[in-house]
Parts: C-alpha cells; sequence; structure tokens
C-alpha cells in the first residue's frame, strides 16, 4: 500500500517522535489486586482543583480481583505522585472532610452536585431539547435544559456509572437516538479525566445526527471530543504529506488538503498541542464535524497520532 512507503510508522519509543522525555508519569500499584498501572501523558494537569487543593482527582477503571472491571479514583498532587486511592462505589461520593494530614476527601455517601453545560454558537436545540449526564465517577449531573416539550429517553454505562438522559424534538429516531447516549455514556464512563467544557461542543455535535443511526467511525470521533487528547506529527510527517497529498488522498479539495497542512504544522512534537487547541486554529474556517473528519483521516493514515490519556499495566502479581 502506497502510504507505508510515504509515511514512517509512529513509533513513541523510537526517534520519530522524540517526546518520551516531554511526558508525565502517574504511577501507582493497585491496592486491591497489586497491579502496577502507569499512565504517560502529555497533559501537564494544571487544573483549577489543583491550584485551590494541591491535587486533582483522575479515574483508572481495570481488571482487579476476581477480573471484575473496578474504577479507582486516584488523588494526584503537582508532581504527579499519587497521594492516596479509593475503588468507587456506585452509591457512595465523597464529603469534603479531609483525610487526616493529607487533605483528602473520605469516600461516603453525599449528593452529587449540579453543573450547567453551557449552550455554544453552533447548537440551536432544534433535535436536542434538553440533556443530563449524571456521573457518579465525577459527583456531577451536566445538565442543559432548553425546552421541556419532546420525547424523553436514556441510556447507562456498563458499570451504572454514567447516565444520560435527553429530551429529542418528536420527529427523531428514539431508536437511533439511544445508539447515540449509549456511545456517550459508555464513553465518559472510561475517560480518565472529563474536560466538561466538551460536553458543549459534544451537543453542537450530536445536534444534526441524534436521529440517524450512529456509524462506525462517529464513534471513533466521539472518542476524539471526549478524551483530554493530544495531537503528533512532526515536520518529517508534514514535508511527507504536502509532497503526495494528491496521491494519498485525491478525493479531498485544495481547501481540504490546506487545511489538513495546518493541523499537521500545529500537531509538531515540539507544540503538544491538543486536540482542542487545534480546532481553535481552523474553527472559523472549518465546522467541527469536518475538522474531527480530517483528524480521522490523518490519523488512519498515520500522518498525525491521536494519543489520550490511559492506563497500562506494567506488572501484575498474579501472572508471576
Amino acid at each position: 500500500m502506497l502510504l507505508k512507503t510515504i509515511f514512517p510508522r509512529f513509533n513513541l519509543r523510537g526517534s520519530i517522535l522524540n517526546i518520551d522525555d516531554r511526558r508525565h508519569e502517574v504511577k501507582y500499584m493497585c491496592n486491591k489486586c497489586g497491579k502496577l498501572r502507569v499512565m504517560f501523558s502529555l497533559c501537564d494537569l494544571k487544573t483549577e482543583d489543583l491550584a485551590s487543593k494541591g491535587y486533582i482527582e483522575i479515574t483508572d477503571i481495570h481488571n482487579c480481583v476476581e477480573s471484575k472491571l473496578t474504577p479507582i479514583t486516584l488523588y494526584v498532587d503537582a508532581s504527579y505522585s499519587v497521594r492516596s486511592q479509593f475503588p468507587i462505589e456506585v452509591e457512595k461520593t465523597k464529603t469534603t472532610e479531609p483525610l487526616p494530614g493529607l487533605d483528602i476527601p473520605l469516600p461516603i455517601k453525599v449528593k452529587m452536585g449540579n453543573r450547567e453545560i453551557e449552550k455554544i454558537k453552533g447548537f440551536r436545540g432544534k433535535n436536542i431539547r434538553s440533556i443530563k449526564i449524571s456521573d457518579k465517577l465525577r459527583q456531577t449531573n451536566f445538565i442543559l435544559d432548553i425546552s421541556n416539550k419532546g420525547n424523553e429517553l436514556s441510556s447507562t454505562s456498563k458499570m451504572s456509572l454514567v447516565t444520560v438522559s435527553m429530551r429529542i424534538n418528536k420527529k427523531v429516531s428514539e431508536e437511533n437516538a439511544k445508539k447515540w447516549l449509549e456511545i456517550i455514556a459508555s464513553t465518559i464512563e472510561t475517560r480518565v479525566m472529563l474536560d466538561e467544557t466538551v460536553l458543549s461542543h459534544l451537543l453542537v455535535y450530536l445536534e444534526g445526527k441524534i436521529g440517524e443511526k450512529p456509524e462506525e467511525y462517529e464513534k471513533i470521533e466521539v472518542e476524539f471530543l471526549l478524551s483530554n487528547s493530544h495531537l503528533i506529527s512532526n515536520e518529517s510527517l508534514l514535508t511527507n504529506f504536502e509532497e503526495n497529498k494528491s496521491k494519498i488522498f485525491p478525493d479531498w479539495t485544495k481547501v481540504e488538503h490546506s487545511y489538513a497542512a495546518k493541523i499537521i504544522q500545529n500537531c509538531s512534537a515540539s507544540k503538544h498541542k491538543t486536540l482542542w487547541e487545534v480546532y481553535e486554529t481552523v474553527k472559523d474556517k472549518q465546522t467541527l464535524t469536518e475538522f474531527l473528519s480530517l483528524i480521522r483521516e490523518l490519523r488512519k493514515q498515520e500522518v498525525i497520532k491521536v494519543e489520550k490519556m490511559e492506563f497500562f499495566t506494567l506488572s501484575d502479581p498474579q501472572t508471576k
């Protein structure tokens, strides 16, 4: 295949990207199963919580005791050290009472908090009248209520940690809309972190699609949307793209080739931009759907890499 000869394959440990020394490492040993788990992230994890509390909360879901999928809340400080960990129970969230000496909350029953999803340009509320995402991992209901008219439906993720409820236009196919809700709930449940500002963009993306059956490529795009992903490429790949773009993407217009080149340029290994930072550079001339389509195709042809935040197992005492 032509692509394999034009573009070198990505190798995170090799010399093509050469960015391992810039990754942050979050590593811990699970108190329940003893697995050593690690996440390498290009994200600096600098958030309001880190500034105000001295730690952030992230989630790792892995096959734990008896191979049961278990979500673990990790409390990570500014030096990327895991200060404490708690397995998540569906009926439990957190209080503001700290553990002695650690300033980390204890896991006890409290009410879910509510956060409003911002309505942004591009979302008209014609097909989606309201949405509520009940996220027990982050102890928050994310809500946008445009109208109380329409048909109500909901879907819950596999571990019952995320429920997405929606009110849709009566003309929209409930069967297809339900499939979208299943995808959203399952995707949010597996996120290490959730940037709530992305939910506004998610609604823009869904507005014109909610009544159609989701395609496999659209599931990938939702994954892009809801992940704290970085887009990675380099100057060599940009040069190869410029020289061979008409062969690799013969059906693309000159405008699409131009936008793709700009995206690749903004993904160079020295910049480490997130998907949303790259989108900011083209959003005035591209819709979100068009942008995600280009990202998907560039990733498929290995011109860029989409790196999301996720944990891996380094060692497992049960396999020794």
